[in-house]
């Protein structure tokens, strides 16, 4: 507005990529009266660099964290959680295969609020439990309100398996046997899921595959099945399905626990429909609030 009759006036926007994300832009105004062209250079290095969607170049590297255990050859997340201090809990399995890492392991690690091993945790950031031998595996990590640990998965004997750890990393002995609770195999790829933690009492509901069926078990703070609930603290249903699994769990506010998963007939084609029930506290079917059968 300022320029004189007759001037023309045009901009130019630059964007110098740094890293993957991050940019410095700049506006560059440039004008001229027909005799004596100028510019202005306005910077913008600031912009675009911490745009909603986009990786936080201050976490990891570049954004990312990446890990695998030495001499595995995988290493697969169950779970992740945030401490309130803002650290992060990361627990799986370390998958073995390698001479020198014959068996698997359960793994934790715990990252800086910047996305770094932490250093003051475990050796290096990370810890290790591999006393189960060869064929362990995790599939659901939860952590509760003291920071200690739960895993739910399956032994290399396909047995239903729960871990309990420390906040440090390492197994609670008091919990189960030696820090174990491990049901029996029915000998048909028998499988935790899910575990659900109650911050009311520190129970905990396991769920999963047992026979081909679905399985809810309920387990005391001490981690033995509960002989108040279902039948010596364990439920079975066949859906009806060839396989039967159940892969999610929660509780309401009534007490009532809300578990579901699905149902798969095997024939000339898979087909697997979702199951979804509602149980009582004790372990039987809520045949109420329409929920018909309890199924």
């Amino acid at each position: 507005a300022a320029l004189d009759a007759g001037a023309t006036c045009s901009v130019t926007v630059s964007y110098s990529p740094v890293g993957v994300e991050t940019a410095t832009s700049s506006l560059v105004f440039n004008y001229s009266d027909g005799l004596n062209p100028a510019s202005v250079s306005v910077s913008l290095a600031a912009q675009g660099a911490f745009r909603p969607g986009t990786k936080d170049l201050t976490f990891g590297t570049l954004g990312s964290f990446e890990y695998l255990y030495p001499n595995a050859i995988g290493s697969y997340p169950s779970g992740l959680s945030v401490r309130p201090d803002g650290s992060i809990l990361i627990g799986g399995t370390a998958e073995g295969g390698i001479p020198i890492f014959p068996n698997p392991a359960i793994i934790t690690l715990q990252l800086t609020t910047n996305g770094d091993l932490d250093q003051n945790y475990g050796i290096g950031g990370v810890t290790s439990e591999s006393n189960l031998g060869a064929g362990v595996s995790t599939n659901d990590f939860q952590v509760n309100d003291l920071g200690e640990m739960y895993f739910a998965g399956f032994t290399p004997r396909r047995q239903i398996l729960s871990v309990k750890m420390l906040s440090s990393g390492t197994v609670n002995t008091d919990y189960g046997v030696g820090g174990y609770n491990i049901y029996p195999s029915s000998g048909k790829a028998d499988l935790a899921t899910k575990i659900y933690i109650d911050p009311s009492d520190g129970s905990s509901v396991r769920v999963g595959q047992f026979n081909l069926n679905d399985i809810i078990q309920k387990l005391t703070p001490n981690g033995v099945l509960d002989p108040i609930f279902g039948t010596n603290g364990t439920l079975t249903y066949d859906v009806g399905g060839s396989i039967d699994n159940i892969r999610f769990v929660g509780k309401q506010s009534t007490g009532k626990y809300i578990a579901g998963g699905f149902s798969r007939i095997i024939g000339s084609l898979f087909h697997n429909s979702i199951s979804l029930f509602r149980y009582n506290p004790d372990g039987t079917f809520d045949s109420t609030s329409n929920f018909g059968s309890g199924t």
